[in-house]
């Protein structure tokens, strides 16, 4: 701290006392309670140095100057894709993830592999508007597409494959988040995910093991509704062996379907049907 004020003639307690004007000074900029001390420990040494580390970050954020993604690359000649011939697109592409690479800016994709004329849009269109800082010169940035465009046919068949894992695995729970709150079973009866994941467990139970099972997705739907929310599901066929106690093999094979609701951007299965069960 600059002009650091004299509040004591014993160090420590000097130090304390500044330590505490810092947490004012941070409550006051953030509206955060800085409580460090009482949690980790810390010598007020090392806490005056966590404080005024944070203190310096919120200033630095505050008085940041932000340029766009474009500016930062040098506002650099592009041809938009509407203007490039179909085999120009791949090279156009190339050219523009270079330049961003040797600028540190990084674009990341989660879900499968898209059309170069889809990526090429996306930055020329759209990551070029983004905002960084200006004096960030020498960070990485990283985007990822999905967090700008989220693919639902991804993340329904996402979905789809953690089901059937953890349906060959014999196992729900509370952590396999692809499961909705409510669960509608056959004849239309509704119950929670927890009298579902009893169900099922019970199901499973009736058996040593499931083995050679395999799957195949056919088909991924989805209809998209106002709101931000949307229904969809997912078909296909699916085969597996039931061994039960006796060593006697099932043989459970045929067409599932799982069907799955959109809310707050995350699908979710609230029904399904699977052969063998129910």
């Amino acid at each position: 701290m600059e002009n650091e004020e004299k509040f004591s003639e014993d160090p420590e307690q000097q130090l304390k006392m500044e330590n505490e004007l810092l947490k004012l000074k941070l409550k006051a900029q953030t509206g955060a309670n800085f409580n460090i001390n009482e949690a980790n420990k810390l010598t007020p040494e090392l806490e005056n140095q966590f404080l005024k580390n944070i203190l310096n970050f919120e200033n630095n954020f505050q008085n940041a100057v932000y340029i766009t993604i474009y500016e930062r690359l040098g506002k650099p000649t592009f041809i938009p894709l509407k203007q490039l011939k179909a085999g120009e697109v791949n090279q156009a592409l190339e050219n523009i993830t270079k330049l961003l690479e040797a600028n540190n800016i990084h674009l990341e994709f989660l879900d499968g592999i898209y059309p170069d004329d889809v990526i090429y849009s996306f930055i020329t269109d759209e990551l070029f508007k983004e905002e960084i800082s200006k004096e960030d010169n020498l960070g990485t940035h990283c985007f990822i597409y999905e967090e700008f465009h989220l693919n639902y046919k991804a993340e329904i068949t996402k979905n789809t494959h953690q089901f059937l894992e953890h349906w060959f695995n014999r196992e729900f729970n509370n952590y396999h988040i692809e499961l909705a709150r409510k669960i509608i079973m056959p004849k239309e009866i509704e119950i929670t995910r927890e009298e579902f994941i009893i169900k099922s467990n019970l199901f499973f139970e009736s058996f040593r093991g499931f083995q050679n099972t395999a799957f195949q997705v056919n088909e991924i739907k989805y209809e998209l509704s106002e709101g931000q929310t949307g229904f969809g599901n997912s078909e296909g066929i699916l085969k597996y062996e039931a061994v039960l106690e006796t060593g006697e093999i099932i043989i459970f094979e045929g067409p599932f379907k799982l069907y799955m609701s959109l809310e707050y951007n995350y699908w979710s299965i609230f029904s399904f049907v699977m052969p063998g069960f129910l």
